[in-house]
């Protein structure tokens, strides 16, 4: 799960960076023109820097207390997918997909459930 919480930092802190400070950036290579510039785009940017703390500190402080930042994105992501990405496939309208995007939600999507330490996270006191 290490390797896991090493990830997100990175690619959640790089995403925050850019669209936080870097907008221009940020909707050519991480949102492939799908957005623009403007408050949008830097409350993306505050809920990646967010996730990448949190996965910050699975990794030096918690594994167990941090990893609900994984339900989180399992939450959000398959949200994203369902109602933004599927509805644009299902009208062949792939050129408004940010695809690198959509292909790692689906994979992290994919990955999540079986690293999310469900029994502990919601087991009883």
């Amino acid at each position: 799960m290490s390797i896991m919480f090493l990830l997100n930092t990175l690619v959640a802190g790089t995403i925050a960076i850019l669209s936080l400070f870097k907008q221009k950036e940020s909707i050519k290579w991480v949102w492939e023109y799908a957005g623009e510039k403007g408050e949008c785009l830097h409350m993306l940017g505050c809920h990646w820097a967010a996730i990448a703390f949190l996965s910050l500190g699975g990794l030096l402080i918690n594994r167990h207390t941090f990893s609900l930042v994984f339900v989180h994105q399992l939450l959000y992501k398959g949200l994203y997918l369902i109602t933004s990405v599927l509805p644009k496939v299902y009208r062949k309208e792939y050129n408004r997909i940010p695809k690198g995007m959509a292909c790692f939600f689906v994979v992290w999507c994919a990955v999540l459930p079986f690293l999310i330490p469900w029994s502990q996270l919601f087991q009883s006191s």
